[in-house]
């Protein structure tokens, strides 16, 4: 028994410190608190801080995941069941999640603090698939897209790369085409008419950024220098503005170029991109504060919609006639409480699941 447990501490040990990037983790922090930072602006937020402010903080937003996602896996061959083994221990965690926030709903129910959202085992079940009923907690509802969209890319960009993995510079040209496939396909989704009424535009734009990381490994031992920062923020910002016009929307609003996912927002998205690569040579280790958000950055997530929807029941009683400075104490709250409420369940979910591999050891299935 006690070869079972120092097993399960090794595989818990590697799990957080196993052949890890450190920057992509402190990146992951970053773009953790940017979602906060994103869902105190808006929804809440949009009552008392100016639109244009509201769209800034698109900047640095879920595109970047999926730059980073991409990014992190170039560092193994793809692999298509590692892959699903990987999507089904993330939907796990997200069941996991939304199983402790019923019983706690139901908990606080007892005490006369009604939340709507969870009525029974249909809502359990419709929850566990995205089709999220906690309408009590409306950003969980405006987070969680993200998550099925996450899962297609994955499994699908995997499928595609292992059947196109072959060893040497000859692979790198294969996802270099894939990229511009890709590229086209958002194009071609985008500008052209649904395909059997599923719009395909927002998986294949996803699925462009996914591929520029998983791309950008292979040249990330290259410097990025201030000039090539400063041309490709140049050229961006050109773009921006092109797109805007050809849109016909304010120079100011991503929003509307987010939903669904348009050229505009790509080029806006490359910017924080492009600024990360930069960074990245100034980076000398540290940052373990974001470190560890970006090695539990999903907790994070998942946190940060029940914490942006607590905000609606703060923002009345905060009366500050500075709407920056209301923000920022906002903010401040926000992230607070996604901290906690994230640090929580990676806690319990942690305990159970080091419970129930004890338990596995205990019947004979392990290896002891």
């Amino acid at each position: 028994m006690q070869k079972a447990k120092e097993e399960l501490l090794f595989i818990s040990h590697m799990s957080k410190t196993g052949n890890r990037n450190d920057y992509i983790d402190l990146l992951r922090g970053v773009a953790a608190l940017g979602i906060v930072a994103i869902h105190t602006a808006f929804w809440s937020g949009q009552s008392y801080t100016p639109e244009w402010f509201c769209n800034l903080t698109l900047l640095l937003d879920v595109p970047f995941f999926f730059f980073l996602s991409g990014w992190a896996s170039g560092y193994r061959a793809p692999n298509v069941a590692k892959t699903v083994k990987s999507v089904g221990r993330t939907w796990g965690q997200w069941i996991f999640f939304i199983l402790l926030l019923e019983l706690c709903i139901l908990f606080l129910g007892l005490f006369g603090i009604n939340i709507e959202g969870v009525s029974g085992i249909k809502d359990f079940v419709s929850n566990a698939y995205f089709d999220v009923s906690f309408n009590g907690l409306p950003v969980i509802l405006g987070s969680i897209w993200f998550m099925p969209v996450f899962f297609v890319v994955l499994i699908v960009s995997s499928i595609v790369l292992q059947l196109l993995y072959v060893d040497g510079e000859g692979y790198k040209k294969r996802i270099g085409i894939f990229l511009i496939v890709s590229a086209l396909l958002f194009v071609a989704f985008y500008y052209g008419k649904p395909l059997l009424k599923i719009d395909l535009s927002q998986y294949a734009f996803y699925c462009v950024f996914w591929l520029v990381g998983y791309l950008y490994y292979f040249y990330s031992s290259k410097e990025f220098d201030l000039t090539k920062l400063l041309i490709a923020i140049v050229a961006l910002t050109s773009l921006v503005i092109l797109f805007t016009f050809i849109q016909d929307l304010p120079v100011y609003d991503i929003q509307s170029a987010k939903f669904p996912p348009s050229p505009k927002y790509a080029f806006v998205s490359l910017i924080c991109i492009a600024v990360a690569v930069f960074c990245k040579k100034f980076y000398k280790g540290g940052g373990e504060i974001f470190k560890h958000i970006g090695r539990n950055a999903i907790f994070y997530y998942f946190a940060q919609g029940v914490s942006s929807s607590v905000l609606f029941y703060l923002v009345d009683a905060l009366d500050i006639r500075f709407w920056i400075l209301k923000w920022l104490l906002m903010l401040a709250a926000n992230t607070v409480m996604t901290v906690a409420i994230a640090e929580a369940v990676s806690f319990i979910y942690k305990k159970v699941t080091y419970l129930i591999l004890t338990i596995y050891h205990k019947t004979g299935h392990g290896k002891v």
